[in-house]
């Protein structure tokens, strides 16, 4: 009960009827229904924040996963091939980033997904070197379509009219310059307006992407790579696990944070994803988010339990008969008598 909120206001009901009970039975209905209208308010005040915890919780889940997916399919590719330094950007940065977007919105399993994936596929072909009339005739008419292509997705990450043109401006030079002087003039890109003027000599000069600003200029591959550390073996018994998996929201455990305190947290939502658990507080705060396999280990170690769901005034009460009961054992003293128990773990 951090802050003591609730135990504020048990103490001032409990207080109330000391002070104000005569014989007048409506005392205790009136403390009673303003006692049930405190803890309404604070129950629809935790689910709020539950809700938005866990919903955040879950939207970084998501997008991490996605991050991941897209720096895969791009970092494979990019792996067994040495390509321009211009395809290599575009797909590292805003390529990238438009797979996570699409990630996002259709899923992973979508045909939406699948099609971007195929596009860098079909971009790093036309990043090879183009010796015969077929070549650069397939390259030719395939750029309409890509060029379309690119252009939605550059612009789903927000690139601006001017950086798109900058771009197609270097694709176009750098197709030049990799096809066979025999065909070059051939070649025309789409999103380009012609200028009538001599043709130029072929461009040889790497081409670099435009700078841009915010998540959009990112190498979500570098950034992934960064990101992994391969986490060591865990070794739990499986039957531990599955134990785990069948446990429902609401559940409530006690374990150690950082700082060595116990506190208590209840199971809020369990990631499909990665199977980790949400632990929040009563309040609906994020206490920690723990993967399955450590909060088993730390079952098995003692250093967690799953609290049974015991009524609050009937732990209390509990508690103090266990007291009581300690207390006779140890002879009746009186030492300790009138302390409170520290925890409801002292139910046993």
């Amino acid at each position: 009960d951090r802050g003591q909120k609730l135990y504020n206001k048990v103490s001032e009901v409990v207080e109330a009827v000391l002070l104000e009970f005569d014989d007048d039975l409506s005392t205790f209905e009136r403390l009673l229904e303003d006692f049930e209208q405190f803890l309404t308010k604070s129950r629809r005040r935790a689910e709020v924040t539950e809700k938005r915890t866990t919903e955040a919780t879950e939207g970084r889940e998501r997008l991490q996963h996605a991050r991941q997916r897209a720096a895969r399919e791009i970092g494979d590719r990019l792996e067994r091939q040495e390509l321009p330094g211009l395809i290599e950007e575009l797909l590292r940065k805003p390529w990238a980033n438009a797979l996570v977007l699409t990630h996002l919105r259709h899923g992973e399993d979508s045909e939406e997904f699948r099609d971007a994936v195929k596009f860098a596929d079909d971009l790093i072909w036309t990043a090879r070197p183009k010796a015969t009339a077929g070549d650069v005739a397939r390259l030719q008419s395939a750029l309409p379509h890509l060029a379309k292509r690119l252009r939605t997705g550059l612009t789903m990450v927000a690139y601006q009219e001017e950086d798109i043109a900058k771009v197609f401006k270097g694709l176009k030079q750098l197709y030049r310059s990799m096809i066979d002087s025999q065909y070059r003039e051939q070649l025309t890109m789409p999103g380009l307006v012609a200028k009538p003027r001599p043709a130029p000599a072929p461009v040889v000069t790497p081409v670099a992407l435009p700078e841009v600003a915010g998540a959009s200029g990112e190498d979500i591959v570098a950034a992934a790579a960064d990101d992994e550390s391969p986490a060591a073996p865990v070794a739990v018994d499986e039957a531990r696990l599955r134990w785990l998996r069948d446990l429902k929201p609401g559940t409530w455990f006690e374990f150690c944070d950082e700082a060595g305190n116990r506190v208590r947290a209840k199971l809020s939502w369990k990631s499909p994803i990665t199977s980790k658990f949400l632990l929040v507080d009563q309040k609906g705060l994020k206490v920690a988010d723990k993967p399955i396999e450590e909060l088993a280990q730390e079952i098995v170690a003692g250093d967690t339990v799953v609290l049974e769901a015991v009524p609050l005034f009937q732990r209390a009460l509990g508690a103090i008969a266990d007291r009581l009961r300690d207390e006779k054992g140890h002879g009746g003293g009186d030492e300790g008598a009138g302390e409170a128990p520290s925890s409801a773990s002292e139910t046993g």
